[in-house]
């Protein structure tokens, strides 16, 4: 548990992270059709998200992808978590709920700041987070946020 909560930690981070790196890229810019859009614009935004995420320490169990308007953090943990049991796979999922739960209110801030410097429409945009098992290609959680 104490590795799921500071992972949980690492990823509020990172998404803070990111928000920030669509204010300073965004003051005064254009705007922009998707997320995604803007990302592809922005090497240099894309560059500084994969560095965050790599100085996290989390570079090879924590990746970040955004298709269209979903920006989807995507973490493998590091043995097999889920799958062993409907049980556990339950208690699982309810620890992910309660960990995430507790950060919607910045989730939904970050959602607001990025549609704000992009020009998305905050309803458009999704936050998702994936969590795997190592090797697993569908994940064993997914959590979704939006405005």
């Amino acid at each position: 548990m104490k590795e799921l909560m500071k992972r949980n930690a690492k990823v509020t981070v990172l998404l803070f992270t990111l928000a920030l790196l669509f204010v300073m890229a965004g003051c005064g810019k254009k705007t922009y059709a998707t997320v995604g859009e803007w990302y592809d614009d922005n090497p240099a935004a894309a560059a500084a998200i994969t560095r965050a995420i790599n100085a996290s320490g989390n570079g090879e169990s924590m990746t970040i992808a955004i298709e269209e308007n979903n920006i989807i953090y995507r973490i493998v943990m590091d043995e097999e978590t889920f799958g062993s049991s409907e049980e556990m796979d339950a208690f699982y999922a309810q620890v992910f709920d309660e960990m995430l739960s507790a950060d919607e209110a910045s989730i939904k801030k970050n959602i607001d700041a990025i549609a704000q410097d992009t020009g998305v429409d905050a309803s458009k945009i999704t936050i998702i987070y994936e969590v795997y098992n190592p090797g697993a290609s569908t994940p064993g959680y997914t959590k979704s946020f939006k405005k």
